[in-house]
C-alpha cells in the first residue's frame, strides 16, 4: 500500500467533462457505503503538470509522453482505492473491475489495462487525434518537449 495523499480538485477538470467525473467519484463512494464494491475508490490526481509527465515517463509510471495524456488537458481522473487510510494500488483486477463498470455506465473510458486507475473522458480521443505531433509511443523522454503541440486545422 502507497501511504502518500494526493488532494485532487475537481475544478482541474475540464467544465464540459466535470459532470461524469463528479457522478463517478458519487457513485463509487455510495456503492462504497453501502458495501457493494469492496474498496473505496478515490480520485488520486486529476491535472498533471508536462514537468510531471516527464518525470512519470522516465521513471515507468506512465507510457504517456507531455501532452500527449488526457490529464494534461483536465480529461482524465485516476481513481485509486483508499483502504484504511492508504492509497493502494496492489488489489485483485477483479476488484478494479468494479471502477471499469461504474465508468463505464457514466460515459468515461477505463480501458488502459496496464493503467487500470486512469479514468478519461472520450473526448480526449478526439483531441488527440488533432495534437501535432502525433506520439504513440516515445523511446526517449530526455528529449520531450514541455511546451503544448500545435492543433491542426
Amino acid at each position: 500500500m502507497a501511504t502518500g495523499m494526493m488532494f485532487p480538485d475537481f475544478d482541474e477538470v475540464h467544465p464540459l467533462a466535470r459532470g461524469p467525473f463528479v457522478a463517478l467519484a458519487n457513485e463509487l463512494h455510495y456503492l462504497w457505503s453501502k458495501g457493494l464494491i469492496p474498496v473505496w475508490f478515490r480520485p488520486f490526481e486529476i491535472y498533471r503538470t508536462p514537468q510531471r509527465q516527464v518525470e512519470m515517463l522516465r521513471t515507468g509510471k506512465s507510457k504517456a509522453g507531455p501532452w500527449s495524456s488526457a490529464h494534461q488537458y483536465g480529461l482524465a481522473v485516476d481513481f485509486v482505492p483508499y483502504i484504511r487510510g492508504s492509497w493502494s494500488w496492489t488489489v485483485p483486477l477483479t476488484t478494479w473491475d468494479h471502477l471499469r463498470e461504474q465508468a463505464h455506465k457514466v460515459g468515461l473510458l477505463n480501458d488502459i489495462e496496464w493503467d487500470r486507475a486512469h479514468v478519461e473522458h472520450p473526448a480526449f480521443a478526439k483531441l488527440r487525434a488533432a495534437l501535432q505531433p502525433k506520439v504513440s509511443a516515445v523511446p526517449n523522454a530526455a528529449h520531450l518537449s514541455e511546451q503544448p503541440p500545435k492543433v491542426r486545422g
